[in-house]
């Protein structure tokens, strides 16, 4: 699998055709009752045979989300079953803190799913399954 730019590794490989080129995240401004943006870049490496939504996910320490943001890539405009082979796209993803938010380690995932049927696509590591998320980042909440 190739980076957004062509060259080097995705950092994620979703199911037999999507792949995560790029994912910026912010280090900074992580509050309680926020709302912080994050950027993927994908890269369809094969024709995508469905139409998925996107996850992310704020993990507490005790487990269950505390934070969940769910999208269809460009809010349906651009959906993973038009994109174009091997051209990279970034598209842009908001995730909505609560306001009791309590300070302290926090675990940002993301993944996608059929919308219909609620099937995550598999993450896979040298071709094999590998879980159904991917952890983007470690995040401070102070």
């Amino acid at each position: 699998p190739a980076g957004a730019n062509g060259e080097g590794p995705a950092l994620a490989q979703f199911g037999d055709s999507i792949a995560l080129a790029q994912a910026d995240v912010p280090q900074a401004g992580w509050q309680a009752g926020t709302t912080q943006a994050v950027d993927l870049t994908w890269l369809a490496q094969a024709p995508t045979r469905g139409r998925y939504t996107v996850f992310l996910q704020l993990i507490g320490p005790a487990g269950p989300p505390v934070a969940q943001g769910d999208q269809e890539p460009w809010q349906g405009t651009y959906p993973t079953d038009a994109w174009l082979q091997d051209v990279p796209a970034t598209d842009h993803y908001r995730l909505a803190l609560p306001p009791d938010l309590p300070g302290g380690e926090y675990t940002l995932i993301m993944g996608l799913y059929d919308p219909t049927t609620q099937q995550r696509l598999p993450l896979l590591r040298d071709n094999k399954p590998a879980g159904e998320s991917y952890t983007l980042a470690t995040i401070h909440v102070p």
